[in-house]
């Protein structure tokens, strides 16, 4: 069976290059001003549930996969024009019917770092010295948010274009992300805009695995809802997808659908580093 390791979510997307990226975190945004991200240190939890559908020779195979996840997000200011992020994995849970796929208990601790531009554009990620690359899930965390103040009916589009290699398939990515800002909300006792994103989603890639030559297509769609508070913290989303996908194998004249499916959850647990 092939094994298929991207996820291509609205709030996490799995890549290795990304241009005009979405974003990671905390957003300034007062009436009339500049919106940016400004040091500070907050803490989220981040539930994802995955189901994956494949078929192939007359078997289909399912899968199911749970996370949940509290981290810490920290922002430091490097330059003018560049300020530094790290997540630290302050706990996680890992329940899944894929075999192998372990509890997620050994991720614990663990930190990505790198540098970001005050719009939430990644300029990049710092080397991870252990070979266990976990940048991926953290790439776009938080939604872009454009230049100047969020108001009512504020519409915007973000064009993500990533390079995909993974498992001897490399490929190519895009999402289109349309953002609009419907209204205000409050959230956590916070004061808050609340922006309803869409997305679809191509992707594309050749490779080869266990000596067979493949070939990837896939398009997908996503829907989900951000919440920026007023006072500058993002305090949160909900998202799902779906993902058509469809893996050739021309040397044995085999097509093998694949059909994933998720939800995300980011809640915003407050201020201040996590245990």
């Amino acid at each position: 069976m092939f094994k298929h390791g991207a996820l291509i979510a609205l709030v996490a997307l799995t890549t290795a290059e990304v241009i005009d990226a979405q974003v990671p975190d905390s957003v300034r945004a007062a009436a009339g001003a500049q919106v940016s991200y400004s040091p500070g240190t907050h803490r989220y939890r981040v539930t994802t549930k995955l189901e994956q559908r494949q078929e192939a020779m007359g078997e289909t195979q399912e899968n199911r996969t749970t996370s949940v996840e509290e981290l810490t997000l920290d922002l430091t200011r490097a330059s003018t024009d560049t300020l530094r992020f790290t997540f630290t994995v302050d706990s996680i849970s890992l329940q899944s019917t894929v075999p192998g796929a372990g509890d997620g208990t050994g991720l614990k601790g663990r930190r990505v770092s790198g540098r970001v531009s005050p719009r939430g554009v990644i300029h990049g990620f710092d080397a991870d010295s252990t070979g266990l690359d976990l940048s991926p899930g953290y790439r776009n965390f938080f939604v872009r948010v454009p230049a100047g103040a969020l108001a009512q009916g504020r519409s915007w589009t973000d064009t993500v274009r990533v390079t995909l290699d993974q498992g001897g398939l490399d490929g190519t990515a895009v999402t289109i992300t349309e953002s609009r800002v419907v209204g205000d909300t409050t959230v956590a006792g916070q004061k808050a805009w609340r922006v309803d994103r869409s997305a679809t989603i191509a992707m594309s890639g050749i490779g080869n695995q266990g000596g067979t030559d493949i070939v990837l297509e896939g398009v997908g769609t996503a829907r989900g809802t951000a919440y920026l508070g007023v006072n500058g913290v993002y305090l949160g989303a909900t998202a799902s997808q779906q993902l058509d996908m469809k893996v050739q194998m021309p040397a044995a004249s085999m097509t093998i659908p694949i059909t994933q499916t998720s939800t995300t959850t980011v809640e915003w647990l407050g201020a201040g580093a996590g245990r």
